[in-house]
């Protein structure tokens, strides 16, 4: 009333006297920059109405000058305040008390300045000292923002309503002065981007506002025309309509700017953006225009807003577009009036005009309730801070993982790639946590701080390729990790973003909630890490907590259908709730090692799990991708403790070693078994249970620890090195050992247990592997007519129902000297070969390997082929004098050692090309010595089909090789046919020719030696002629039954396939005989 009229006349003197020289006009012509956009003229009723004009004009000119201040660093905020006192503080201050906005607006900021709330908040950000307040970008938006856009609000709608109330024209021009600001016709000088309406400009171009031909924007289009209609009414009565019409378009504004600001906040997050106060600060300082109301239409939708930009605690890193989405929906709840008409469609989240990487539109679902109780099968959580940018975690990973593919297109790793980012994820592992002893203990494992990012952006081949003088830097979306197997690199995607970020990201709320002296966000960082691990409702499953459940119920830690590690998990979560500092610690610890069980879980199944596919001979890229990205996220905690175990795991699952997996005798699971335990300790052992299929007895029962090469492996012959632990292939000889212990020569065996354990330890797995392009495996495939030689035969006899099988003890040799000679040889030869190929540190783990199976474990030297050189040593006195072991072996380990060492492919074949040499003296000593067997046997009248067998499997070791010396192909065949077990020998001349067929191959006589005891005289011995004809028609090509007339292996075979075998190899050949 009338008390309001005279603080309105007094606040026009006060200004009037600012004004230095006033210009007065006699009508008010508010079109803006040009002519076709809404106009406003002033009634003109008297001088009076005049000078209320100019004084509303000049508020547009005073909040420009402290604009310009503001633009230029470093700002002189002592000048800011200074002109916002000689200016404008009057005008704040002085507003009507009973304009219904500014009284709702003082009562909501009752604790926050009260009647003077906006030059509260200005002092406040002047002042740089409050929390808050301190970010030197956050203040300048803040104060932009309070002169421009609050203050401007009410200086509007104050004018406007007492304009209403008293029926008063002259009052009413003044709100539509205050709302347009000074600009003159083709003028730009910036006046009216100090107004209300520049803002709305600015946000019509956001929002897709503006009117297509004169561009202006919708709200001051509507408020125009309102303004115009309320100096045109009748009445007071239909002045207050109009009144109604601006507020609301206020409102719609508003929200636009709020909504904008959302949207920043979570682009920033999304790129990785660090330095964020400054969106928050002006999203806060837009949204505080319409907070009173917005907490009037629904009060949790406000205070989710006012937390959302809350300057005074940290950053929440939200992902899936949280903000944006989760203020998109507070808005619409509490301001049901403000339509999507009103508001228009935001271009930085739709199509074309999306700040995302494909710059596709945002598809907001239903955004997580921020303080809703968060319910698991563990227990329920109820957080008592706004949590809903955590929660939405778990629903980006649900997206994120939905676009994994083991397509391998540029396209869809761009589209996974851009999805990574888009959900804000990639933002989330990207946030530098230095000080963190989490954070830190992993950036110094991996060598970076973004080392989780680093990894999936290897996987999708988004390192920029470098620009170069016609074309700009593009990305070559060229898988960089694990590039031939896209299974591989799925499992790290989809483990990455579920787990392994996740975990980093729990951890760093945990930790700086245990830290944080302020108990508010103490409270908020404690209750954002509780809600990342559990996630929402719709995406569980996609969750740490979820990788729990099903470890769990791989190891048999469950209590019905909840993990053990989930229930102690979600109990210290509620004990660290809303507690001290030295609490919440305490609380952390815990968490810290049941996620160590969880994960120590995962990295030991996935390393059984390989072992199964090796055994098997399925593929285990995908396996090892699992398994790599799990111990990923223990690795740094294990090496803290255990390096040499860190080593072993690690160089188990490198995907990019260039070597690919092996495991014998249960290896891998046993020796990453062992680096886990050491890892938990007593005390957390306990909770990691036993994995389902597995056995304790797999690994001796806990006695024995797994075979291992380091620091060395030594025999009475030799000391060998190898450069990196090849335990795998020293558990070779303890598989060896295994699978003998299940034969004898009893009837009953050997039988299917002898089938059991040559599959499950591997052995038949890793020799039946197909290693085309290795010399000697294509030249013995071409031999035997099959890829799978040495498994047929043992298969074979362990049947024992072919022609010559039948005898227990016959097939028991068989079956040992298959699995400890033909199966060691073939793998040995395979690993030195491939590691002859060149001299990278790959090269050289495949060297070391085939050392480690020649050689090896204490538990199982009497299994190989090192075993098998002493042996044959002692019978032909070619032991060395001092050592006793043989010179073979000792041959061997001097080669094994040079070629280690050696630098070039040439110098390292040379030496695997003398290692050749040497198993091929061993098995001519045990082939000749085994022909000698069979003629003492005929002589002495005494069975002699063990002898036979054992014979026949000496021989096939080295039966493809003898046959391709010069005119060797008959002597080859009489071999096969003499120990063939169908057939049944004659004479006793055996020995004698034998012996012409293996000194063909002109071993070296002081290698060879001479067999024990009373030897015949060879002199005039033949072979005979046409050897072939004396094999039984059940060829020895095992598992094979020939067509009538074909013998597999016989003289025809060796004299015609072996013309072509020796064209192929002819290079490697000569120097092997």
């Amino acid at each position: 009333g009338t008390a309001d009229a005279m603080k309105s006349t007094m606040q026009l003197v006060i200004l009037a006297v600012m004004l230095a020289s006033a210009s007065a006009v006699t009508t008010f012509d508010a079109s803006t920059k040009d002519d076709t956009r809404s106009s406003y003229r002033a009634t003109d009723a008297d001088a009076t109405a005049t000078g209320n004009l100019d004084v509303a004009l000049k508020v547009s000119q005073d909040v420009k000058e402290i604009k310009d201040i503001l633009a230029v660093p470093p700002i002189v905020y002592t000048d800011v305040k200074a002109k916002y006192i000689a200016n404008l503080k009057s005008l704040a201050e002085d507003t009507p008390t009973t304009e219904p906005a500014w009284k709702n607006f003082m009562e909501h900021y009752a604790t926050e300045g009260g009647a003077n709330f906006i030059t509260d908040y200005f002092n406040k950000a002047i002042a740089g000292t409050a929390p808050g307040f301190t970010d030197a970008n956050s203040r300048k938006e803040m104060i932009e923002k309070t002169v421009l856009d609050m203050l401007g609000m009410h200086l509007v709608l104050s004018a406007l309503w007492q304009a209403q109330a008293a029926n008063d024209k002259a009052l009413w021009d003044r709100g539509a002065a205050l709302f347009i600001g000074k600009s003159m016709v083709g003028e730009t000088d910036g006046t009216q981007t100090s107004t209300t309406y520049g803002r709305a400009q600015k946000r019509g171009g956001n929002y897709g506002t503006l009117h297509l031909t004169t561009g202006e924007a919708k709200v001051n289009t509507v408020v125009i025309t309102a303004l115009n209609a309320g100096r045109d009414a009748a009445n007071s009565a239909e002045m207050l309509v109009q009144y109604n019409v601006v507020l609301h378009q206020y409102k719609v504004l508003y929200s636009q700017a709020t909504l904008r600001y959302a949207n920043k906040i979570d682009e920033a997050l999304a790129l990785s953006e660090t330095d964020l106060k400054d969106l928050q600060a002006e999203g806060q300082a837009f949204y505080r225009v319409i907070a009173p109301w917005v907490k009037e239409g629904d009060e949790p939708s406000a205070a989710l807003l006012k937390d959302m930009f809350n300057t005074a605690k940290p950053t929440s890193y939200s992902a899936n577009n949280y903000n944006y989405c989760a203020a998109k929906a507070a808005l619409m709840k509490a301001l049901p009036a403000v339509t999507q008409d009103e508001m228009g469609t935001y271009a930085e989240v739709t199509g074309a005009g999306s700040w995302t990487l494909d710059k596709s539109t945002i598809v907001c679902t239903t955004p997580p309730v921020p303080k809703a109780d968060i319910v698991t099968t563990a227990g329920t959580y109820t957080p008592t801070s706004h949590v809903g940018a955590s929660l939405a975690y778990s629903e980006a990973v649900k997206v994120a993982q939905a676009g994994i593919t083991d397509a391998t297109t540029a396209a869809t790793h761009e589209a996974l790639y851009n999805s990574f980012v888009n959900t804000g994820i990639k933002g989330v592992a990207d946030v530098d946590r230095t000080g963190e002893p989490d954070f830190n203990l992993f950036a110094a494992y991996f060598g970076s701080k973004k080392w989780l990012s680093a990894k999936f952006e290897a996987t999708t081949g988004s390192a920029p390729v470098a620009a170069t003088a016609t074309t700009p830097a593009t990305l070559a979306w060229v898988a960089t990790y694990s590039p031939t197997e896209a299974s591989a690199r799925a499992e790290v995607q989809s483990k990455m973003m579920q787990d392994n970020i996740a975990v980093m990201a729990v951890l760093s709320d945990l930790y700086k909630a245990s830290v944080e002296n302020d108990a508010v966000i103490r409270h908020a960082y404690w209750d954002n890490g509780a809600a990342k691990y559990m996630g929402t409702a719709n995406a569980n499953g996609k969750t740490v907590y979820a990788r729990a459940q099903k470890r769990a119920f791989n190891y048999g830690t469950n209590t019905s259908d909840v993990a053990k590690v989930n229930l102690k998990i979600v109990a210290a979560f509620k004990a660290g709730q809303g507690k001290e500092k030295s609490v919440m610690a305490a609380q952390l610890a815990v968490i810290r090692d049941q996620i160590k069980v969880i994960y120590a879980q995962a990295t030991l199944r996935y390393a059984n799990s390989i072992a199964v596919d090796l055994a098997t001979g399925s593929a285990y890229a995908e396996h090892r991708g699992e398994g790599s990205i799990f111990y990923d996220g223990i690795a740094p905690y294990v090496k803290a403790g255990d390096p040499a175990g860190d080593l072993l795991v690690k160089a188990f699952f490198d995907v990019d070693s260039g070597v690919t997996p092996e495991s014998f005798n249960y290896w891998s699971y046993c020796a990453v078994k062992r680096v886990m335990e050491k890892f938990l300790g007593a005390t957390l052992i306990a909770d990691m249970g036993t994995l389902e299929k597995t056995v304790d007895s797999w690994c001796n029962s806990g006695v024995d620890a797994a075979p291992t090469a380091l620091a060395k492996i030594t025999t009475a012959a030799g000391v060998y090195t190898p450069a990196t632990d090849v335990g795998s292939s020293m558990a070779f000889s303890d598989a060896v050992k295994v699978v003998k212990g299940t034969v004898s020569d009893t009837s009953a065996t050997p039988n299917v247990m002898a089938d059991k354990a040559y599959a499950s330890t591997g052995i038949m797995g890793a020799v039946d592997k197909k290693r085309t392009g290795e010399t000697l495996w294509d030249m013995y495939k071409t031999f035997y007519g099959s890829s799978v030689w040495v498994s047929n035969l043992v298969m074979k006899a362990t049947k024992g129902t072919a022609a010559g099988f039948t005898f227990a003890a016959s097939r028991a040799e068989v079956v040992e000297k298959s699995v400890m000679d033909a199966a060691a040889v073939q793998l040995i030869v395979g690993d030195l070969y491939t590691g002859a190929q060149g001299t990278t540190a790959a090269h050289r783990v495949y060297w070391d390997r085939g050392a480690a199976k020649y050689l090896g474990s204490v538990n199982g030297a009497s299994s190989t082929v090192y075993a098998r050189a002493n042996k044959r040593a002692k019978n032909y006195g070619t032991k060395d004098a001092t050592s006793s072991e043989a010179k073979a072996n000792h041959a061997v380990i001097v080669a094994l050692n040079t070629g280690a060492i050696s630098t070039t492919v040439a110098a390292r074949t040379a030496e695997y090309n003398n290692i050749l040499t040497q198993i091929q003296v061993i098995y001519s000593q045990a082939t000749l010595r085994y022909a000698h067997l069979i003629d003492t046997d005929i002589t002495a009248g005494t069975d002699h089909k063990e002898h036979q067998a054992e014979g026949y499997a000496f021989w096939r070791v080295i039966a493809p090789v003898v046959g391709m010396v010069a005119d060797n192909a008959n002597g080859a065949d009489y071999i096969e046919a003499i120990f063939n077990p169908a057939r049944m020998p004659t004479g006793t001349d055996h020995y004698c020719l034998v012996k012409i067929v293996l000194d063909k191959q002109m071993l070296p006589a002081a290698d060879m030696g001479t067999l024990e005891g009373t030897l015949p005289d060879c002199t005039g011995k033949t072979v005979p002629a046409n050897a072939k004809a004396m094999i039984p028609g059940d060829s020895p090509s095992p598992g094979t039954t020939p067509s009538p007339g074909t013998t597999v292996g016989s003289g025809a075979s060796l004299g015609s396939s072996w013309t072509f075998v020796w064209a192929a190899v002819f290079g490697i050949a000569l120097v092997m005989m």
